[in-house]
């Protein structure tokens, strides 16, 4: 038999080549006799047969290296059977490099991809989540929200207004009424609220054109453009014009020199925004129905000015860190009252809130405010009374608080 590697004879049945170290495949004795009858060509180029050969135990080793835990053996198996001609061998040699190349990339990726982005905890990956100033990618809106998950898909508002009605006749004056839902469950201190209205103006052709602009509305609870409290849920809000008139919205014609003024029934459309506020405990605050307090509310002069009395009892089973008294002052008409020499409704708001700290169960305290002489004011009302709860003691001699 002959070395397919150097063309050497070597002894029949040897497993390597005594010349150059060759591994030789063992053969019987039939086989023998047909290697001896081509041994002239094994020795004819010895050094071509020898390359192929080569060429498929490399790419063998190289496979098996791009592919941790596969079998060389059948590796190599599969790559003999290509080796048949030098340039196929080595044309196959690269593309199985590069498949195996892919298969690292796609399991590297596979494996590193969740770690660098993993999903949210409860819940997938394009879950959208909303929070407070958190944008949707649909809108510009950037009206306040929570930091809720929203997985309808649907952005999550922390205040809508619904219900909104505009009351022309009303007995009190013209007014626009609505729901604003507080959809949290903290309470916003201080929200601010603000009306557009749609109208019809004439411009500078004299044509009648479709005019929107702000509406100089003010709400009840103050007197303002913010509303003081908005407790979680539904709040019944009333806005009012702030010109004595009711004069909402005005126009002015650069080219006449005209202005046109608008009130409430002048408008063809109404839209009202809430934003902002700070929040507050709900568990620390509460409005109380007028079966919780005793208010007396008394006019009187303290020296040349005129003041405001008020004596409050607490009729609640808890105690109050505060309390805070909202008050309008009424004129001799039934009507909400204003300055003789002024033109806003916002001046029956002017006086208070009242204010007073630390009431025990049943305990009646005084509260004392001055007002403007100016006020045509016959008496005041109260509109609502806010209390802060008692707040927890945790110092060491937190059992007092537990006495009336």
């Amino acid at each position: 038999m002959f070395c397919p590697k150097c063309g050497k004879k070597v002894p029949e049945g040897s497993a390597f080549c005594p010349f150059c170290g060759a591994k030789l495949a063992v053969s019987t004795k039939a086989d023998a006799g047909q290697e001896t009858k081509e041994a002239p060509k094994a020795a004819a180029a010895p050094k071509a047969d020898g390359a192929v050969k080569q060429d498929g135990e490399k790419t063998a080793g190289t496979a098996a290296g791009f592919a941790p835990g596969a079998k060389a053996g059948s590796t190599s198996k599969s790559l003999g059977t290509v080796a048949g001609a030098s340039k196929k061998g080595s044309r196959n040699k690269i593309i199985a490099i590069a498949a195996a190349a892919v298969v690292v990339l796609v399991l590297a990726f596979g494996v590193i991809g969740p770690m660098l982005n993993p999903a949210p905890e409860g819940g997938t990956g394009d879950q959208y989540q909303a929070g407070v100033n958190a944008p949707d990618p649909d809108s510009n809106d950037s009206s306040n929200e929570d930091s809720s998950r929203d997985p309808g898909g649907e952005r999550y508002q922390q205040f809508t207004v619904s219900d909104l009605e505009i009351e022309t006749d009303a007995a009190d004056g013209p007014k626009v009424t609505c729901t604003v839902t507080n959809n949290s469950e903290q309470i916003a201190q201080d929200v601010s609220i603000g009306a557009t209205g749609t109208y019809i103006t004439t411009n500078n052709y004299g044509d009648e054109v479709e005019n929107e602009g702000s509406l100089d509305l003010i709400c009840t609870e103050a007197g303002s453009n913010t509303i003081p409290y908005l407790f979680p849920g539904e709040n019944e809000i009333e806005l009012i014009p702030s010109d004595l008139d009711n004069i909402v919205a005005s126009y002015s014609n650069s080219y006449t020199g005209e202005t046109q003024n608008y009130r409430l029934q002048d408008l063809t459309d109404v839209v009202v925004t809430v934003s902002g506020g700070r929040v507050l405990d709900p568990s620390q605050y509460a409005v109380l129905d007028e079966d919780e307090y005793t208010a007396e509310l008394q006019m009187a002069l303290d020296g040349n000015y005129p003041v405001l009395n008020l004596t409050l009892t607490n009729n609640t089973d808890y105690r109050w860190a505060n309390a805070t008294v909202y008050v309008v002052a009424i004129d001799a008409n039934g009507q909400r009252a204003h300055y003789t020499s002024g033109d806003s409704n916002s001046a029956a708001f002017s006086v208070g809130p009242l204010s007073e700290q630390y009431f025990k169960v049943g305990e009646t305290k005084e509260m004392q405010t001055d007002y403007s002489s100016d006020l045509n004011v016959d008496h005041f009302e109260i509109s609502r009374v806010v209390v802060q709860k008692e707040l927890v003691d945790t110092g060491s001699d937190s059992s007092s608080s537990s006495e009336d």
